[in-house]
């Protein structure tokens, strides 16, 4: 079916957060991120999502926005698309159409498909996960999806603040952020599963905050009180370190790749070397749900798992793009994101996309709503963005 673009807008999010959620490279009290609204001559609505973090992917709010107005959105207003695959396709041209990116801006992408897909899928008047379903045609079926807890860096008042939020969900697998003082936190992975039971399933992120000595060391300690996995333990720009790191420590923990993880030639790279064993797919840092079907396909191939991320402060855009991407891959080990009002002081939607009890979400909305499947409330989508205009 034919689909005609009127106009494309541009909004600047700000959202406080109930809780300040602080890792070793950064600490944030509130959310900045851009929504994309793309509109089509028939007055559908397409909503797309973006957190650019320079420390991930090299953008910045300012440099996102500047490619969006300047470069994007001239070559889509006026835009015709004579059928989904033609909106398919020129996705998948996407870095030629906009020769002016680097290819590592991804959040300027992840933001348009969202919105591109979304907006056709209501032209069609279908779910979009049905559609992309024929796009990824191997999946395996899956009812629900188990969300991690996810705890920041900071002393003990912090983390009573986040366990008194997360404590009532029953939650089996938590995560929390390390790489500022090794002893403190060795003992809040004994205060972890004191909190929430021997059994639960602990996970750490360093975000790039070791060096290879460090890495190791730690690692060996965190491993003996039950951590399964460590996302990013050396900085993105020593990818080279660890081939190294996973030989030493690879055999009794898994490490994950996130803020090296970005492009598909980064998830090449990394599956040639032998230099991770799990990647993180977020869908802003990597360009989109379709290049994070392309980046899951290089893991499976390759004997690499996957796990589900997520920006801090993601609005139900965002979220309930990884659930897609989730559903449609249907073998994520690990699966964060979701937050809701447990993080964001407000959110876009009537609904919010929210975990419920045991972490859990049940996805067979997602196959019933059209589009993404979100209900925007325009009064709170008001509330909390601002237009930008050229």
């Amino acid at each position: 079916m034919v689909m005609k673009i009127k106009q494309c807008l541009l909004r600047h999010i700000n959202i406080p957060f109930n809780v300040t959620f602080s890792h070793s490279s950064y600490s944030r009290s509130t959310v900045e991120g851009i929504i994309v609204e793309i509109h089509t001559e028939d007055g559908l609505i397409g909503y797309g999502e973006t957190l650019p973090r320079d420390y991930v992917t090299g953008e910045t709010h300012t440099s996102v926005v500047r490619h969006l107005l300047k470069n994007v959105f001239p070559r889509l207003n006026k835009k015709t698309f004579l059928s989904w695959q033609d909106t398919l396709d020129w996705l998948e041209l996407f870095e030629e159409h906009i020769p002016e990116l680097s290819k590592h801006e991804m959040c300027v992408k992840a933001a348009i498909e969202l919105a591109l897909l979304d907006v056709h899928a209501k032209v069609l008047n279908e779910p979009l996960i049905k559609l992309l379903a024929e796009y990824q045609p191997s999946a395996k079926k899956i009812d629900n999806i188990e969300y991690s807890a996810i705890y920041s860096s900071g002393n003990e008042k912090v983390y009573q603040k986040y366990n008194s939020v997360f404590a009532p969900y029953n939650f089996r697998q938590v995560k929390f952020k390390v790489g500022v003082d090794l002893e403190k936190e060795l003992e809040m992975a004994k205060q972890l599963k004191r909190d929430h039971g021997q059994s639960v399933q602990l996970r750490i992120d360093a975000n790039e905050a070791w060096n290879l000595e460090q890495a190791i060391k730690s690692l060996k300690e965190f491993s003996k009180l039950g951590v399964v996995c460590c996302e990013q333990p050396l900085p993105a720009n020593e990818q080279l370190l660890y081939p190294a790191l996973m030989k030493e420590v690879g055999s009794y923990i898994h490490l994950c790749a996130d803020e090296s993880l970005c492009t598909i030639d980064d998830a090449k790279w990394l599956a040639a070397n032998k230099a991770v064993s799990v990647f993180n797919l977020r869908v802003s840092k990597n360009g989109g749900i379709l290049n994070a079907l392309k980046i899951a396909r290089i893991a499976k191939e390759n004997g690499i798992k996957c796990q589900l991320g997520s920006q801090v402060g993601e609005t139900s855009i965002l979220s309930r793009a990884g659930q897609i991407l989730a559903v449609l891959l249907g073998d994520l080990i690990f699966h964060e994101g979701a937050f809701g009002r447990q993080l964001l002081s407000n959110d876009i939607c009537n609904t919010p996309v929210e975990f419920g009890s045991d972490g859990l979400y049940f996805v067979n909305s997602l196959y019933e709503d059209v589009g993404l499947g979100l209900d925007i409330c325009i009064n709170k989508l008001t509330e909390v963005t601002t237009l930008i205009e050229i």
